[in-house]
């Protein structure tokens, strides 16, 4: 049998290699996502050639089924990711029917028994019949690699495991501020294992409910459905810190790896670099840097502690919290203006406390921005700065366009960041792209499986879809597996609302906990939306949330609504004017809103939709 050389096509300037799945324009790195370079290479593999899409469909997403808006997205990305290099036209769209790779493509690689071509490898040339050949030839691949794979032979070594989760540690002795030390640890060496796109880290939002309490590894693994967790203990006495970690699988219970690492108090949140690169070893993966740069031993735990509170303090998204994780970002900053994660981290701060309403939009939004600039300035590989831009673009500015290409960018650095995937997937759900939405949604499923907040958004996909059974029967699993959650609630009232079951609205909007807030205008709002139930009581509240926006801010889409639902169609389109001036952020929604319905078909709608570039 002759000896086959490895596969490397050449056309253009590029370079692919799909064993080692890289592409290089001269001898710069291209990045794609998986399924795009599967593409790639499909195309590759048969230039000139005219696969359906069904063909391309079955041959890259053969694991999965999925639609025909896939296959076009993976083209365009594919397109894009050429086209900063080079613009010649590589892909020909056929009308109905599928794509062609137009290009010269050159294949080095054949078998060492094969006549000597002169002057390199023959272009590969396009011809009758040829589709029948190459699924031949990826069935014989396919029953090689069996082969191969059945009797060990695959020299390309492969992880144990393909997800974990990272408990919060538990710290034993006198140390001050344990939860955010304790959570702070596991969160950094998720981020930085999570740097690897082979391996899925449940973030640390699913973890947290394991923090203080002596959790048995495989029920906890379980629970956030991930086949190893890491644990950690770090006892503290005489102004040492000794952590002993160990890595557990899911299956069988048993310990992959285990350590002990020992340093002065003043230095622990040094130890997550050196935890996650042995726990990566052990995985056969590669942990990233936390802000890709080295930083000087001396200063790093000074730098590093700041940070790693201010990570702490961000995932309670309360108001407080919000502020002390600026302040917390603000210390590592000072101490080391280059520290790209630190300026993202207060990206996200004032981006929140913008979104929330806690402190003024118009400069937050502003803020939140020149931060996550300076990020990817400092870090041009930055995922979550790019998704945080993405968010600030669509939400402030209203460039559709600019957040798609942030948020396409921060899923092909991070494949597996699960809230670039679901900030994603919202965005075009509130642009009608209902199908690409719910593809992005199940990638964010995938990654971090138990997320309610992931579920519940959408479940508000199929509400904007006018598919109400279906997000219905999403909302009830959520609330099946947490009871108390609610962002559930509210989109449980509005699903009913829409469905014109106001009483069942009603008593879903009572569980909120604004709603026992005297100082809210909770309980109005939702008296003044449900005019069906009470139409008396409906008119009276209306007309007290006037009064009330005359001395305190009182959302503009709320009146609108408001209006809308009791038949008042200018005064409906006036405060949606008004939130759409004021970039009030959930009248981005304003073009699938079930809500909106009543005034959807005037024309003053419709220049709204046009000022938000959604018509």
């Amino acid at each position: 049998m002759p000896h086959v050389e490895k596969e490397i096509f050449t056309f253009g300037g590029f370079r692919a290699d799909p064993r080692e799945r890289t592409l290089t324009h001269r001898a710069a790195s291209v990045r794609l996502a998986p399924k795009v370079f599967d593409l790639l290479v499909c195309f590759l593999r048969n230039p000139g050639r005219l696969p359906t899409k069904q063909q391309l469909l079955d041959t890259v997403w053969r694991e999965v089924a999925v639609e025909e808006s896939a296959l076009a997205r993976a083209v365009c990305d594919l397109r894009q990711a050429l086209a900063q290099h080079d613009t010649a036209p590589f892909i020909e769209t056929v009308s109905k029917f599928g794509y062609r790779f137009v290009a010269l493509v050159e294949e080095a690689g054949v078998p060492a028994s094969a006549p000597e071509r002169h002057g390199g490898a023959a272009p590969r040339r396009a011809g009758s019949g040829e589709w029948s050949r190459w699924a031949i030839a990826a069935a014989a691949g396919l029953f090689l690699a069996a082969l191969v794979l059945s009797f060990g032979l695959d020299r390309a070594p492969r992880p144990e495991v393909r997800s974990i989760a990272v408990l919060p540690f538990h710290v034993v002795g006198q140390v001050e501020e344990r939860e955010l030390l304790e959570v702070g640890l596991a969160d950094a060496i998720a981020g930085r294992l999570a740097g690897n796109g082979d391996l899925i880290v449940r973030p640390t939002s699913t973890t947290l409910k394991f923090r203080g309490v002596s959790a048995d590894p495989r029920r906890a693994a379980a629970e956030v459905r991930a086949e190893a967790v890491l644990l950690g203990v770090m006892q503290v006495s005489d102004g040492r810190a000794r952590v002993t970690t160990q890595l557990v699988r899911a299956a069988d219970g048993f310990t992959m790896w285990s350590a002990e690492i020992e340093t002065v108090t003043s230095k622990a949140f040094t130890l997550e670099r050196e935890i996650a690169q042995q726990v990566a070893e052990r995985m056969m993966v590669r942990a990233s840097a936390l802000d890709r740069r080295p930083t000087a031993s001396a200063a790093e735990a000074a730098i590093l502690e700041p940070y790693f509170r201010g990570r702490g303090f961000w995932m309670r998204r309360d108001r407080a919290s919000l502020d002390l994780a600026a302040g917390e970002f603000q210390r590592a900053i000072a101490l080391d203006p280059g520290f790209a994660a630190a300026h993202a981290g207060l990206a996200d701060c004032y981006l929140l406390l913008g979104l929330y309403n806690h402190l003024p939009p118009g400069e937050m939004i502003p803020k939140a921005r020149a931060e996550a600039e300076l990020a990817l300035r400092l870090d041009p590989k930055s995922a979550s700065a790019h998704a945080t831009l993405g968010l600030i673009t669509q939400n402030w500015e209203r460039d559709w366009a600019g957040a798609e290409r942030h948020y396409r960018r921060s899923i092909g650095i991070a494949p597996n960041y699960a809230t670039a995937h679901h900030w994603y997937a919202e965005f075009l759900s509130v642009q009608g792209r209902f199908t690409e939405s719910a593809l992005e949604f199940r990638e964010a499923e995938r990654i971090d499986p138990v997320s309610s907040i992931i579920r519940t958004d959408e479940a508000q996909l199929w509400y904007f879809a006018r598919d109400y059974e279906r997000s219905r029967a999403v909302l009830s699993r959520v609330l099946e597996l947490d009871p108390d959650f609610e962002q559930a609630h509210e989109q449980m009232a509005l699903l009913y609302t829409a469905l014109g079951r106001e009483a069942d609205a009603w008593k879903e909007a009572e569980r909120l906990r604004e709603w026992k807030d005297p100082a809210s205008t909770c309980h109005l709002r939702w008296a003044a939306w449900l005019p069906s139930r009470d139409p008396a009581a409906a008119a009276e509240a209306l007309q007290r949330l006037l009064r009330e926006s005359q001395v305190r801010y009182v959302p503009p889409r709320a009146l609108a609504i408001a209006f809308a639902r009791q038949g008042k169609t200018a005064q409906a389109l006036k405060w949606l004017s008004t939130a759409v001036r004021t970039h009030e952020v959930g009248v981005i929604t304003m073009k699938v809103d079930p809500l909106l319905d009543p005034v959807r078909s005037d024309p003053g709608f419709n220049a709204l939709l046009r000022d938000m570039h959604l018509n």
